[in-house]
C-alpha cells in the first residue's frame, strides 16, 4: 500500500469504499471499529 505504484488507489479508497458500503448486495468489508480498512494486516 506504500508503494508509489499504488498511490492512485490508495488516494481513492475513501470514495471506492463509500460506493462498496452504500451498493445493494455488497456483504461487508473488513474494517476497525474506526472505520479504517488499511490498518489491519492479515498476513
Amino acid at each position: 500500500m506504500e508503494s508509489e505504484h499504488m498511490a492512485g488507489f490508495v488516494a481513492s479508497l475513501g470514495e471506492i469504499n463509500i460506493i462498496a458500503d452504500r451498493t445493494a448486495g455488497f456483504v461487508w468489508r473488513l474494517q476497525t471499529d474506526a472505520g479504517d480498512s488499511t490498518a489491519i494486516r492479515v498476513f
